[in-house]
């Protein structure tokens, strides 16, 4: 395990999203990549001085992606309350 961390996210369910599915309580971050997954206890001596932790509260973590790609976003839109038509929520929508 490195010596220390830039930030270490602890006390939440960490989706590790491997072969597996593991779900973690913590993960640790240098240099803008995840060095460490684990355990609070095994997470812990990596916080230093200094160091940014974020308590997830027991809150998830997901993985993220760098890629501008807003497919959800725009999904996200045409539903209540962003919807931007007039169509009744659950109404039936065919062609006339």
């Amino acid at each position: 395990m490195p010596v220390c961390a830039d930030l270490v996210l602890i006390n939440g369910r960490v989706l590790t999203v491997d072969a597996a599915f593991t779900v973690a309580e913590a993960l640790a971050v240098r240099a803008g990549r995840i060095v460490a997954v684990g355990s609070d206890a095994e997470i812990r001596p990596l916080i230093g001085p200094g160091i940014e932790v974020v308590d997830l509260a027991g809150r998830t973590a997901l993985p993220g992606s760098n890629d501008s790609h807003p497919h959800a976003c725009a999904f996200g839109a045409t539903r209540p309350p962003l919807a931007v038509d007039d169509t009744p929520i659950g109404a039936a929508v065919c062609p006339r």
